[in-house]
């Protein structure tokens, strides 16, 4: 009878150790390990405004109102040189001769082409002519007694004055030249303007 209970006692302590054992090893739900979604993107697929780390501002594209100034600020290119480039096809005159002025623009845009002539000794900066790109004759506010203007014809890459000469003198020629150019695409536009070299054109008498 002892030896049976004795049997007993130890079969019971056995199921205790193991039924212990079992929930020590089981893990608890504070002990669960942390699971994290995979994310994936597909080819050609863009990543969210949120997480990009770099913007760029392309000029003329952002119009939003909230864009600061500095986004909407328009960079000049170091190489940006507007000019004109100035000929001549004759520098000595007779009275009653032509000379023929012809003007290239660079870099600029529909341009308005304005004809200053200085005689010597005359500190005048007012066009003698103006032409637009379009070929619209302005006579100008200025005054040459050495060359009048003759005629004036111009598009957007060139511009030709005819020239007469009507009194015995020296005076310097110069083209200046205004318009627009578009800086990025697709703009915005920003109005440049700047002049040529001088021209010496000497008239003598008959």
């Amino acid at each position: 009878m002892l030896r049976k209970e004795w049997k007993l006692f130890l079969l019971l302590s056995v199921l205790f150790i193991l039924v212990l054992a079992c929930s020590q090893s089981a893990p608890t739900p504070s002990e669960a390990p942390e699971v994290f979604p995979t994310i994936t993107q597909q080819a050609g697929e863009l990543p969210s405004a949120e997480s990009s780390q770099h913007r760029v501002f392309i000029p003329g594209v952002n119009t939003s109102d909230s864009a600061s100034a500095a986004d909407r600020e328009v960079q000049i290119p170091a190489e940006f040189d507007p000019h004109v480039i100035i000929e001549a096809d004759r520098l000595n005159l007779i009275v009653g001769e032509s000379v023929t002025i012809t003007g290239h623009p660079v870099q600029i845009g529909r341009p308005y082409y304005s004809l200053i002539a200085r005689d010597e000794g005359v500190q005048e900066d007012q066009p003698v002519a103006s032409v637009s790109y379009d070929n619209v004759l302005v006579q100008g506010i200025g005054a040459s007694r050495v060359l009048e203007v003759v005629s004036a014809q111009a598009d957007p890459t060139k511009v030709t004055f005819v020239l007469r000469a009507r009194e015995a003198g020296v005076t310097t020629v110069t083209i200046h030249a205004s318009g627009e150019v578009y800086l990025g695409y697709p703009g915005p536009g920003t109005v440049v303007g700047d002049g040529s070299g001088s021209v010496l054109i000497t008239v003598t008498g008959r």
